[in-house]
């Protein structure tokens, strides 16, 4: 079984006589592989008909993740298209989004977007939408989620939807293909006066924003800054764990705070990579180089991958990898250094991300999603931590 999978239903609720069919026109998997059989995305999905997509992760410690695009031709030609998006990453927030729009939509990874930022605005009166319809929890007996409200976060938005899941090993994400005449404008329900909720991952967190008590339901963390290096010292109290853990850390946050942990996941990752202990040592250092550089200069994660590879292009153990290996270590040293200082990596599988909390564009706090895996990545605990206020 892959450590990452994510599956996406596509169902076109057209009628033959509103006549909208789907016609692939790219499909593209930035980290993983697709399921085999026939989970690659069908070309064609016509009105009333469905088609299902898969991706799964290809090595340990690593995710999937990947995009498809669709062109919508109805009666008189091309009348949009559809893009959607998913990432299940072996550390981090299974997440996905979803976008129906008269023109192109920059995709989400493997691509560096030109200045101006996103490539559509609200579209005019497309005739279809694409909504959803149900996410089942691959880690909960396919559990179904109907509601938005059900979901950890959401964000609507007239064009997109996207959600984030905590984690989850083996997700799948239900859609449909819809005319506007069909749909209903509140299809997700009635947020209220104070809108959505939207968090936003704090890449650039310093040592006094991470600080403070967290909690949840059988989670407590206390993070206190230093006056040296690392910055953070973190005591973790766990009781959902099994015995439960109670321990104090050092913490630099980001990558680098990942490979420097006394049993490193990275290291047990080359491991998996090469059995050659000079092709292992080549892979570590320039997975140190390319995490120091990236502190100090964030690239995005093609750009950081192609570094990776440049790197160990030029040392000879590196060629015992196997066909695509340095270039897969590439790609997840990317995925890993892009959240910079707002991930913290700890012993017991434990990794923290510290978002940003905003309803309607108005600030409103922070919470950490506290994450436990085990060595195989099978996710034990997901909870978002809140913020417990220093009461004399």
């Amino acid at each position: 079984m892959p450590e990452r999978s994510f599956r996406v239903i596509i169902t076109n609720q057209t009628s033959s006589n509103e006549g909208f069919t789907l016609q692939q026109t790219t499909n593209h998997l930035c980290g993983g592989e697709w399921t085999s059989g026939d989970w690659t995305p069908k070309a064609t999905i016509k009105p009333g008909d469905s088609g299902g997509l898969q991706s799964e992760s290809d090595g340990f410690m690593t995710g999937t993740e990947g995009y498809v695009k669709y062109d919508v031709i109805g009666p008189a030609g091309r009348a949009g298209m559809i893009y959607i998006y998913w990432d299940n990453p072996f550390y981090g927030t299974t997440h996905f989004r979803f976008v129906a729009a008269a023109e192109d939509v920059f995709p989400d990874c493997d691509f560096d977007p030109p200045s101006g930022g996103s490539s559509f605005s609200n579209p005019p009166a497309l005739g279809f939408d694409i909504q959803f319809a149900a996410y089942k929890s691959g880690t909960a007996g396919g559990a179904t989620i109907t509601s938005p409200g059900d979901l950890v976060h959401f964000v609507v938005g007239p064009v997109s939807f996207a959600g984030l899941i905590g984690i989850d090993k083996n997700p799948e994400l239900d859609l449909a293909l819809v005319a506007t005449s069909t749909s209903s404008s509140g299809v997700f329900g009635n947020f209220g006066n104070t809108g959505p909720i939207t968090l936003t991952l704090l890449s650039d967190a310093t040592p006094d924003q991470w600080a403070g008590r967290w909690g949840a339901e059988g989670v407590d963390i206390t993070i206190r800054q230093t006056q040296s290096t690392p910055p953070l010292s973190v005591t973790v109290v766990d009781t959902a764990a099994a015995p439960p853990l109670n321990f104090t850390q050092s913490v630099t946050p980001g990558a680098i705070g990942l490979t420097n942990l006394p049993r490193s996941p990275w290291a047990t990752f080359l491991e998996g990579e090469t059995a050659d202990p000079a092709t292992r040592s080549a892979l570590a250092q320039a997975s140190q180089a390319v995490i120091q550089e990236a502190g100090a200069s964030p690239a995005p994660p093609l750009a950081t991958a192609k570094r990776f590879d440049s790197i160990v292009g030029g040392q000879g153990p590196a060629s015992a990898v196997g066909p695509g290996g340095t270039s897969r270590v590439g790609r997840v040293l990317g995925t890993l250094v892009q959240d910079r200082g707002g991930v913290a990596y700890l012993d017991n599988g434990i990794a923290l991300r510290l978002f940003g909390l905003s309803q309607s564009g108005t600030p409103a706090g922070a919470e950490i999603q506290y994450q436990r895996l085990d060595p195989h990545g099978d996710p034990l605990l997901s909870r978002m931590l809140q913020f417990i206020p220093d009461v004399h």
